[in-house]
């Protein structure tokens, strides 16, 4: 079938075309014709709702501790000659299930609110929400009650195994074997990170920095740019230093020097002065904490559960990398500094980190005529959102259709329902939170409001996913226009919510992304592999008012320029994932540690610096939402990501191939954590995963 094309196009288009004529043309469903449908697969399908006022997070989060605590009363007060696994193992999955029902939905609230005082009320619901989960773990009768349980000698395998060596680990992490007056510090420690960790995001979720800038000082940016800049009264353009997508407006397209670097110290110093004493003492207790359970360093406590195991082997790793791209990274530094130079005429000009984006643009327009801001035309968010629908719906033989909302926390929210294709089996519920505003969360990610498991009476729970994102809003009558970039990331993104809500498990600590962090992006990042395929492109990239697909030429053009730079950007992730790792296999913290000095000189040596003054790691929110010692995993994982996309690749029907879709959703997708990670890539790829797929994509021999 993959012989056969027209004007370069599949046959198999007409089977895509068809699914998105059906997700553009599909009839709204109402929640209760959904949970008719899922009552006949004894399914339970939830809705997000969220509360309205500060009061109702307080009552909720205090019934659901109270509810909670009651529920570990039983657990402990059962008779030793009466334990079982699900009596004492089995019953903490759902107790946490429940809970987190709760739990969840104010972390999201905290994150997205558009009503600061909702978000205020979440923070502090939050904090009694780390409390409660930081104690949980430290109770002496419930330690107890699981040794009971465990001094059976139970024979268990699969995910009931999974479950209980958990639940074992977790006991040990708190210091079970070690004396009270430790386990008390090491109480007292998860309290102080939990409660340091939440203002560290809410400052930078707060921080306000709208940085001016004339006319003039934007001279070079497209009109179609800066229409996503809002204007004051004076006619000065306003960037947001938190929104990424603010930032490279100018990062991209300014003619001046000093605007361009001005906007990155904005950018570069988001919560410096709230924050830097924060990251220090996170990063102190972090070490201490270690050192009490007997590690050498943090980074050897947070990994030990992931497939890298240790420190020292993320930091090889890393390393290798860095030094495989050695050759490719200075040659791309020499490329643009002579460009510099060029339009500068001046010989001696030296490449600044406030000019890669700058020149990066110049060398792909003159190089391959790449233009930006017209390539956007042809991914108008529309288009773009039902043609991965589509092309999902197809090759993991899904449908989504709209969900009719009364309780939307945003008037531009939208929500899905997911099917499977075959059966007609409600899977799951799909929120989409697109554009910026005031107080949201400033980057881009998934959020898995509620898991999915086996309830007590036998019925399947399906999950719930959020994505929250920050595309360039629609102006006037023109639609939100995505770069290619953001179309990258939207199909990312929508992985994460894929891996979640396809995912069928029996216990809600194995669903989904619980995978290990160094594994979590692997099976979004693959789906990024998807828009570097032209024929996947010409599903749906078309221009948003003539209809025009995009020329065959400028995805030519498009690809090989995705290339070019690789070097360049891959040494970035690697200056970030070095600096997390070099803050967390510190074995000691002196007492003259700067953290920003410390980050700053890292990034310096593995990419470029920074301006003077700059306070990169106060605004890298990952080390404080559980990244820490472990933003490596996305190069980790990248390595895996490559590996799979390799096997639709080499598939007859490569990024249309319906079965080796299926078989990924199967082996990946619906089993989670349910086994080890090792297993279900080598059973989707049949054979172990390697790097040579990876080294191939950076050019690396």
């Amino acid at each position: 079938m993959r012989t056969k094309t027209t004007q370069g196009v599949p046959m198999k288009f007409g089977l895509i075309l068809t699914a998105f004529l059906f997700t553009a043309c599909a009839s709204k469903v109402s929640y209760e014709q959904v949970v008719a449908k899922a009552s006949k697969f004894n399914n339970r399908i939830d809705i997000l709702k969220l509360e309205n006022k500060p009061i109702e997070i307080t009552e909720n989060i205090d019934q659901a501790i109270k509810t909670a605590n009651e529920q570990l009363k039983v657990v402990v007060d059962t008779p030793k000659s009466q334990r079982n696994f699900q009596n004492t193992i089995a019953v903490l999955d759902q107790i946490f299930f429940d809970f987190d029902r709760v739990a969840n939905r104010h972390y999201f609230m905290n994150s997205v609110s558009p009503k600061k005082e909702l978000r205020d009320a979440a923070t502090l619901a939050i904090q009694k929400i780390n409390k409660w989960y930081n104690e949980v773990f430290f109770r002496e009768d419930l330690y107890k009650a699981f040794n009971e349980y465990a001094s059976t000698n139970p024979k268990l395998s699969g995910p009931e195994k999974r479950l209980y060596d958990d639940i074992k680990k977790g006991f040990k992490k708190n210091g079970f074997h070690l004396s009270r007056y430790k386990r008390q510090r090491l109480q007292k420690i998860k309290n102080e990170m939990s409660q340091t960790s939440t203002k560290f995001s809410n400052n930078i979720r707060e921080f306000k920095n709208i940085v001016k800038f004339t006319e003039k000082e934007l001279e070079g940016v497209p009109a179609s740019a800066l229409e996503s800049l809002k204007q004051d009264s004076k006619g000065n353009y306003l960037m947001d230093a938190r929104i990424v997508s603010h930032y490279l407006v100018i990062a991209k397209y300014a003619k001046s020097e000093a605007a361009r670097k001005k906007a990155l110290k904005a950018r570069s110093t988001v919560a410096k002065k709230a924050n830097a004493p924060l990251m220090t003492k996170l990063v102190k207790l972090r070490s201490e904490m270690a050192k009490i359970l007997g590690y050498k360093n943090y980074a050897d406590l947070a990994i030990e559960d992931k497939m890298a195991k240790d420190g020292a082997t993320a930091v090889g790793f890393i390393q290798r990398l860095s030094k495989g791209l050695e050759t490719k990274f200075q040659a791309e530094q020499k490329l643009l500094t002579e460009l510099k130079r060029k339009e500068t005429k001046d010989p001696k000009a030296i490449l600044r980190s406030w000019d890669g984006a700058y020149y990066e643009r110049l060398y792909l327009e003159n190089k391959f005529s790449i233009n930006e801001e017209e390539l956007k035309e042809y991914f108008s968010m529309g288009n773009v959102l039902k043609g991965m629908y589509s092309v999902y719906e197809e090759i993991f033989g899904i449908k989504l259709k709209k969900l009719e909302l009364s309780n939307k926390w945003i008037d531009d929210l939208q929500a899905y329902i997911v099917y499977d294709d075959d059966s007609g089996e409600p899977l799951g519920t799909l929120y989409l939170d697109l554009y910026p505003r005031e107080g949201k969360y400033n980057h881009f990610a998934q959020f898995g409001l509620l898991d999915g498991k086996t309830l007590p009476n036998g019925q399947k729970q399906r999950p719930v996913a959020v994505l929250v994102c920050n595309f360039p809003e629609p102006v006037n009558e023109k639609p939100s226009l995505l770069s290619y970039d953001h179309v990258e990331t939207l199909f990312h993104e929508f992985g994460h919510a894929l891996h979640n809500i396809l995912s069928k498990t029996k216990y809600a600590s194995h669903h989904g992304t619980s995978v290990p962090r160094d594994f979590v992006e692997a099976p979004s990042q693959m789906l990024e592999f998807w828009v570097r395929n032209k024929e996947v492109l010409d599903t749906f990239g078309k221009h948003y008012v003539t209809g025009e697909k995009i020329p065959r030429d400028l995805l030519d053009n498009l690809f090989a320029s995705k290339k070019v730079f690789i070097g360049r950007f891959t040494r970035g992730q690697i200056a970030y994932a070095m600096t997390d790792l070099n803050l967390h296999t510190q074995s000691k913290i002196s007492s003259r540690f700067d953290v920003i000095k410390e980050t700053n000189d890292t990034i310096a040596k593995y990419y470029m610096p920074r301006p003077k003054g700059s306070s990169f790691i106060t605004s890298f929110g990952h080390l404080a939402g559980g990244y820490a010692a472990g933003y490596y995993g996305y190069q980790w994982s990248l390595a895996i990501a490559s590996d799979m996309a390799l096997k639709f690749e080499n598939a007859e029907e490569k990024f249309f191939d319906k079965e080796v879709g299926m078989k990924l959703r199967k082996e990946i997708y619906e089993v989670g954590d349910s086994r080890d990670v090792n297993v279900s890539i080598e059973k989707f790829l049949g054979r172990k995963s390697n790097l040579d797929a990876y080294l191939k994509e950076l050019g690396i021999k």
